[in-house]
């Protein structure tokens, strides 16, 4: 990657095992597209100060040559209340299908 990524955190603590979570879903991103340029990743308690049941949305900015992914994950229904770990990972799987789906898309146009 040609920027280093950009990690923030609101609402909530930005512990070590959040942030390891992150920098491999990064990675696997990484894997996908080999042309990744920078990724910022916002991991948001949209409910703070509640001690159960809270509601997290991550936000991820994918950059690549001529073309920025974006990702704006929450739950649909209170029936998708999801911990924060668990939340990361929905974002970075969809990620993750939207860089490939580029790729794939890209590759097809420069066969002509």
């Amino acid at each position: 990657m040609e920027v280093p990524p950009e990690v923030a955190f609101r609402g909530l603590e930005p512990t070590d095992t959040l942030k390891e979570l992150i920098l491999a879903g990064i990675d696997d991103l990484e894997e996908v597209h080999e042309r990744l340029v920078s990724c910022r990743v916002m991991v948001e308690d949209t409910t703070p100060g509640r001690s159960s049941g809270n509601i997290f949305r991550v936000r991820l900015e994918i950059g690549v040559p001529n073309h920025t992914v974006m990702v704006d994950w929450k739950p649909e229904g209170r029936d998708d209340i999801v911990d924060v770990d668990q939340a990361i990972r929905h974002a970075f799987s969809v990620g993750r299908r939207r860089l490939d789906a580029l790729r794939d898309k890209q590759q097809a146009t420069s066969r002509g």
